[in-house]
Parts: C-alpha cells; structure tokens; sequence
C-alpha cells in the first residue's frame, strides 16, 4: 500500500503550526494513551487509528503520513484534526448517549455550517440509494447501528464515534439524514473541529 505525506495546505498554516508547537510541549507517552495511539521512541513517532486507516504522525520532522490521497483542503482539515484530537483527547470511557450536533457546546453557532458541509450533502448523494450509502460506509469501517432506515457508527479517531443516520426519499418524502456524536465528543475536539469531522467523513464518504 502506498504511504502519502501531508503537505501544508497555505489555508490552515497558521492552526497547524501552532498545533505542531503545543504537540511538542506534550509528554508523548501520556499523548498515546489519551488518545488510545501507538508511540514508538526510537522513531518518535505516533501510530493513530483514523476511520479505516493507520496515519504516523512525527512531531521532530512535523509530518503525517497516511495511507491515502485526498484533496488539499480535505487535506488541511484532517491535518489540523489529527494534531487537535493528540493534543486535547482524555483519558475517558464513552457516555455511550448520542447527542446532535446542536446539543454540543455553541453547537448553535456552527450548525448552519456544518448541516451544509457534513449532512445535506449525505442525504442529496445517498437518499435515493441507499445500498450505495451501506457499500460506502462498510467501506469506511462503519459499523451498522438500529436507528433511521439505515445507520453507521464510524470511529475517525478511537474516542470519537460519529453516527450517521440515513432516510431515504421519493416522489413524496424528500431524503434527510442526520449525524450525531457521543456525549463525551467535546471533550476531546473543539466544537467546531467536530464540524470539520462531519466534513472530512462526508468527503470520504461521497468520494
């Protein structure tokens, strides 16, 4: 399988740099086991679980490589999330509730934004065939779950489950779909990281 590296998208510069800094301060050990992460010390590297894939994250050299290509600002986003959930992820068990995106904190200010980025565009893509959502989500990892017409648990990072839910349409109901998150989501990534989340699993999703 080929390995590709993260360049760095000139949009997110500023968040990754900083991300990158605050890393260093970190004792790396107590890092991997936050965020249920692999550290090797001779090559000072983390071994991150994201949705179907391995990425290894080097905080001397200040690269990720990950075993896929993606657009550049699918690109930045995953690059920003991955040093964010490292940097902020606890030491804690799932609450096992689903909460929307609304019930986050300030959830309210950034769900315009995300219902555009992250849900709509499940519904549009996949409420009209909803064999296609299930081929895609399988191969994403996802993990069939008992809620909607048909539903997927996927795993971007180990302590951040993201269920997306899928009805579908036609000629008389129009397709909808929803994505929620575990209670415990913001304890690990900012709400409006946890934006970026929907936008990046969409992307895969779709693409």
């Amino acid at each position: 399988m080929p390995i590709f590296e993260f360049n760095k998208p000139e949009t997110f510069q500023p968040a990754i740099d900083k991300a990158w800094s605050d890393l260093e301060m970190l004792n790396p050990g107590q890092v991997a086991e936050n965020a249920v992460a692999e550290y090797d010390t001779n090559s000072k590297t983390f071994i991150l679980p994201v949705l179907n894939g391995e990425y290894t994250v080097n905080v001397d050299s200040k690269s990720i490589q990950h075993p896929k290509t993606m657009d550049e600002h699918i690109q930045g986003a995953l690059t920003v999330l991955v040093l964010h959930y490292l940097i902020n992820s606890k030491s804690k068990t799932l609450r096992n509730k689903l909460i929307s995106y609304r019930e986050l904190p300030d959830g309210n200010v950034f769900y315009n934004a995300f219902r555009s980025i992250a849900i709509e565009p499940i519904a549009q893509k996949f409420g009209d065939d909803l064999a296609k959502f299930e081929t895609r989500a399988k191969a994403l990892a996802g993990k069939k779950v008992k809620l909607g017409e048909i539903a997927f648990e996927f795993k971007i990072f180990p302590r951040v489950p993201v269920t997306y839910i899928l009805w579908g349409g036609d000629e008389e109901i129009q397709a909808s779909a929803n994505i929620l998150f575990d209670e415990s989501a913001s304890e690990h990534l900012h709400t409006e990281d946890l934006a970026e989340v929907g936008e990046v699993i969409t992307h895969h999703l779709i693409h």
